[in-house]
């Protein structure tokens, strides 16, 4: 998480998804209106529906986040969806300099980012049964030791990795 670093959550077969009271950005909304609050998550048991939003925009970046996310209570979690994603306009800064940003906002204000990332096809679970930090896809170099922790999930497994 970035937060005074940052984290990677990287998945690699099945779905996972876990309650958060934060935000979560992501680069397509695949159907989804902008700015949808999740009421079901809640049946008004934590009051995660007035926490809880799903931005899609074709504007994420860094600056997009930090506009966002500007004001946000120190502790806000938002999880952006993937990290590759603010790597795909070549218009945008590189990711390096993206990340560098986010997590200089992060120990500015407090808020904790992480990010889902993609794993790398070489990845072979049969050689070992969680990929690590050097599964991670990275189309475009960026130093993954800007992130403290990162979090691997596969086939029900999970590990809690530190980073920097």
């Amino acid at each position: 998480m970035l937060s005074d670093g940052g984290g990677i959550i990287s998945e690699s077969g099945g779905d996972y998804f876990s309650e958060l009271g934060g935000e979560i950005i992501s680069e397509s909304g695949g159907g989804l209106p902008r700015n949808l609050h999740l009421r079901s998550l809640d049946e008004g048991r934590h009051g995660l529906c007035d926490k809880l939003q799903i931005l899609t925009s074709d504007d994420i970046s860094a600056d997009y986040i930090i506009r966002h996310l500007s004001g946000s209570e120190r502790g806000t979690v938002a999880v952006i969806d993937y990290l590759q994603i603010l790597d795909q306009q070549r218009s945008k800064p590189a990711l390096s300099d993206q990340v560098l940003a986010l997590g200089d906002f992060a120990r500015q204000t407090g808020v904790v980012f992480g990010f889902i990332s993609q794993v790398d096809r070489s990845f072979d679970p049969e050689s070992k049964r969680l990929p690590d930090i050097r599964d991670i896809r990275l189309p475009n170099l960026v130093d993954l030791r800007l992130f403290n922790k990162a979090y691997f999930l596969h086939n029900g497994e999970a590990r809690l990795q530190d980073v920097a």
